[in-house]
């Protein structure tokens, strides 16, 4: 056997072996279950719970500058959310919706 035709035998092996391996793992992907991204799940609810919370405080941040800045407001009654505390309503998603939107007027300048 030419060495040419032997690294070509070898290069196909190689080829073959990674398609397989490839094939394998789509399958096992596709055959796993979802954990916590069902609609309806208390997982799903939850993670999305967390990620509104997360963006809101984020904006914050963004808002004040700086993530210690954010902090602090978040303790102290804001006029634009009846003299609420962000932090008290941070605890329900609605709650998190509205202080998200009281930050975006914050951020254009409407107090109120």
């Amino acid at each position: 056997m030419t060495s040419l035709r032997k690294l070509k035998t070898a290069v196909g092996r190689t080829l073959l072996a990674r398609t397989l391996h490839r094939a394998l793992e789509d399958r096992l992907w596709d055959e796993m279950r979802a954990i916590g991204h069902e609609f309806g799940s208390p997982d799903f609810d939850r993670l999305m719970d967390e990620d509104c919370r997360n963006e809101t405080l984020a904006k914050a941040a963004k808002v004040f500058g700086s993530k210690e800045a954010a902090q602090r407001w978040l303790y102290l009654p804001a006029v634009g959310l009846n003299r609420n505390r962000p932090i008290d309503l941070l605890k329900t998603l609605q709650g998190a919706r509205v202080v998200s939107d009281y930050l975006g007027r914050l951020a254009y300048g409407v107090y109120s």
